[in-house]
């Protein structure tokens, strides 16, 4: 396993890929201070775009993937899904796949056997807009969701 920096800096490895800051998932995981905020923060904002572009490619409309992935990020935040994440299981990537997956089976269950009512999640602050605009130029329609999301990870990091 390729040696991941604690002190913040950023590795890129042998694909490209930066690898994930596991300190700040650690720190995300911590107690609710000003510090696990400020680390959940980055880690939602970094990773929100590989999630949405994932959603469009599984087919769902703009405005379904916007609230889909909204409803994740608050998900993940109420759930406390980071502190599953364990740098020994595998890449902090194939977590964060796993885990919409699972979320969108889930939402699917839940508003087929939800009446009416239940509580909207609080909207994060997502560019839409400009999600959309890098989904379309997308130039390979035959890649797999999975495949987008991988791509645009590597994206996301290397900017």
């Amino acid at each position: 396993m390729p040696h991941v920096p604690t002190d913040g800096s950023k590795q890129a490895t042998a694909l490209g890929f930066t690898e994930t800051r596991w300190s700040l998932v650690a720190l995300a995981n911590g107690t609710e201070s000003l510090c696990s905020r400020e680390a959940l923060a980055k880690l939602c904002e970094a990773y929100w775009h590989p999630i949405y572009s994932f959603l469009r490619r599984k087919g769902h409309a703009l405005h379904d993937a916007e609230d889909l992935t909204q409803q994740f990020f608050v998900h993940l935040l109420r759930k406390d899904t980071f502190a599953n994440a364990d740098q020994t299981k595998g890449r902090f990537r194939n977590f964060l796949l796993g885990a919409p997956k699972n979320f969108v089976i889930d939402e699917y269950r839940r508003s087929t056997s939800l009446k009416r009512g239940g509580v909207q999640p609080q909207a994060l602050p997502f560019e839409i807009h400009k999600a959309e605009q890098r989904y379309r130029e997308e130039p390979d329609s035959n890649l797999t969701p999975d495949q987008v999301y991988d791509r645009q990870w590597a994206a996301n990091l290397s900017n």
